[in-house]
């Protein structure tokens, strides 16, 4: 019902299929993963010559995974917080404080950080929200904190969209 299967190859846990597709590819991930069984995994990427990679997996996650995950994440909020702090402290250097030299003036840079960073939490949930419409798994955003002003350099989504369109409104957003 999914696809014109032109090849269909089995390696492991993994299936792959390969031809035209025959559903729409707007959630397409999403409502295979609904309708297969509990732990299986779908992708799906474009094939220049027979339409379309679908890629199927039942994978269990492994302890070593989720330890990998878990440090992931709190990579990310600790990257967040660095952003935060970067961001707070040139505040206060634009607005006249001298926080190196008095720790307590640090929080006149508070409204500056929290007005440049709602803003790179926006752009980055976004996208990452694009990226979701099309059935894409995206982790949490990476900020990148800077020494100069505004303090950050934004925030790094990781993912692989599967097809053009994912990756232009993920662009796009």
């Amino acid at each position: 019902q999914v696809m014109d299967v032109r090849i269909a190859i089995s390696h492991g846990s993994r299936r792959h299929f390969r031809g035209p597709l025959r559903a729409p590819v707007h959630g397409l991930v999403q409502r295979l993963e609904l309708a297969l069984a509990s732990g299986v995994r779908a992708a799906l990427a474009e094939d220049a010559e027979l339409g379309a990679h679908l890629t199927l997996s039942s994978e269990a996650v492994r302890p070593r995974a989720l330890a990998v995950r878990i440090a992931a994440e709190l990579g990310s909020v600790l990257a967040f917080l660095a952003a935060l702090v970067s961001t707070t402290f040139l505040g206060a250097v634009l607005r006249g404080a001298s926080p190196l030299a008095h720790p307590g003036q640090m929080v006149q840079g508070l409204p500056f950080a929290a007005v440049v960073l709602s803003v790179m939490v926006a752009h980055a949930l976004a996208r990452t929200l694009a990226l979701a419409w099309h059935g894409e798994r995206v982790g949490s955003p990476w900020f990148i904190p800077l020494p100069v002003p505004p303090g950050t350099a934004g925030a790094v989504v990781g993912s692989r969209p599967p097809t053009r369109s994912a990756q232009f409104d993920g662009a796009f957003a």
